[in-house]
This record gives structure tokens, sequence and C-alpha cells, in this order.
């Protein structure tokens, strides 16, 4: 069987694209360059992301844990609505620092697979563009974006039944 005219171009064309060649095929100094920019961009990911991971997560708690403290002292005052409005910011900050170790667990889980892709690279001979984000790194991080919001939603649900409610 042959290959049709579009097949044998797009091989053509895959053969032709550095991210599809192992290291040693390319020359010495795209090696090294490839070696230098990988180790940057696995303790730039790893460094940025625990720290604003950190970051945005002890926004989260402070916002949440206001609220609790804001519920509980307007409580004292008007009891119905704020005890109505203090599960949801307790809940935020619970979901909060959640968020917090789904951070630290995804930023180990993405320096860990970009290590390994780094060294099936650098010493087993796979193509370049092996070093990339998995379908699971991905989902980890959008895991992560989907109880950040939800901790948000959190907080301004409990902040509507104060507002409405007092």
């Amino acid at each position: 069987m042959t290959a049709s005219p579009n097949t044998a171009s797009r091989d053509t064309a895959q053969a032709a694209d550095p991210l599809n060649l192992s290291l040693a095929a390319l020359p010495l100094e795209a090696q090294e360059n490839f070696r230098r920019e990988a180790q940057k961009i696995q303790d730039v990911i790893f460094t940025r992301t625990m720290d604003s991971g950190f970051e945005l997560i002890k926004h989260f708690v402070t916002i949440n844990a206001a609220g609790v403290a804001g519920a509980t002292a307007i409580s004292s005052a008007f009891a119905e609505s704020a005890k109505l409005a203090t599960p949801y910011f307790f809940a935020g900050m619970v979901v909060a620092i959640f968020v917090m170790i789904l951070v630290y667990v995804n930023g180990i889980q993405i320096s860990r697979g970009l290590i390994k892709r780094y060294h099936l690279v650098i010493y087993s001979g796979a193509p370049v563009n092996t070093f990339k984000f998995t379908r699971l790194m991905w989902t980890g991080i959008a895991i992560t974006w989907i109880f950040s919001f939800s901790s948000i939603a959190l907080f301004i649900a409990g902040a509507t039944i104060l507002v409405l409610k007092t």
C-alpha cells in the first residue's frame, strides 16, 4: 500500500519540525539551549506556582475569615441574618484551605512530571515535544481554579445573605 500525497507531505512536515526530533538530532548549541531553558522553565514553574498559589489562597482564607468574624459580630445584634451567612463564610474558608493544599500538590506533581519529561528528552532520546504538560497536569490546574472560584462564590453568597437580611 502506498502513502497518499497528503500523508507523505504531513510526514515530511513532521520530520522537518525540530520538536519531533530527539535532542541528539539537533545541533549541539540547540541541545544546550534546550537543557538550559527547560531547567529554567522547571524552576520558574515550581517557584511561581508555589508563591502565587499561596499568596492567592491566603487572600481567599483572609476574606472568608473576615466574613466569619463580621457575621459573628453582627449576630450579636442581628442574630438571624448572621447565623444564615456564617456557614457560607466558613465553607469558603475551608474550601480556600483545601485549594491551598491542591496548589501545593499540583505544584509538586507538575514539577516532578516536567523533570521526568526533561530526563526522557535528555537521556532517553524522546522527542523534544515530550517536554510539555500532560492532561493530568491541566486537569489538576482546572480543578484548582474551580475550587478557587467556589471559595469566592461562597464568600459572595454569605455577603449577599448578610446584606439582604440585615
